[in-house]
């Protein structure tokens, strides 16, 4: 039975009510299981819809009080900056949906960063080669989280927690 049920069973047992289909107070056990379903229901409705008011409230906040918010240059701005975010947000997404954490993806595109920046001040190398380069350092960091979570058994979030 769900759980949903289960209280309302129990009170009607409670009221000496007998579970068999001939009962006359079945249906207004149902109706009170549909009744809760129906308020469950509402309630989520109103849980998502809080955030989406927020926002909106915030977007209505900052088109009254910041000037040129709504313009093409702060879109382009806001999408520039939430490109990284967002590509390794689609990232950590298809972790987390196969069971694993990874608790070093900041830190390991910091430390990417800052090494090809250190590598291209240095030598003044070539974009491309800094690319190749940034895939390989990540790919070496991966493929150690890799080896200890698979080969040595280490819970994902140890693992990743080691690597910060």
């Amino acid at each position: 039975m769900d759980n949903g049920l289960l209280p309302i069973v129990h009170r009607a047992l409670e009221r000496g009510v007998s579970m068999s289909s001939n009962n006359a107070t079945l249906p207004s056990i149902a109706e009170e299981f549909a009744q809760r379903i129906a308020d469950e229901q509402r309630h989520n409705r109103i849980v998502q819809l809080v955030p989406r008011l927020m926002l909106l409230a915030f977007l209505v906040l900052a088109s009254l009080f910041v000037t040129g918010f709504f313009s093409v240059t702060n879109g382009i701005n806001l999408l520039n900056q939430a490109a990284i975010p967002l590509i390794l947000a689609t990232g950590i997404t298809n972790v987390i949906i196969l069971g694993g954490i990874d608790l070093s993806m900041g830190n390991m595109m910091t430390m990417i960063a800052v090494a090809s920046s250190v590598i291209h001040f240095n030598t003044g190398e070539n974009a491309l080669v800094l690319v190749f380069f940034c895939l390989a350092l990540g790919a070496l960091s991966g493929g150690i989280n890799g080896f200890l979570i698979s080969r040595l058994g280490l819970l994902p979030f140890v693992a990743t927690l080691a690597m910060l």
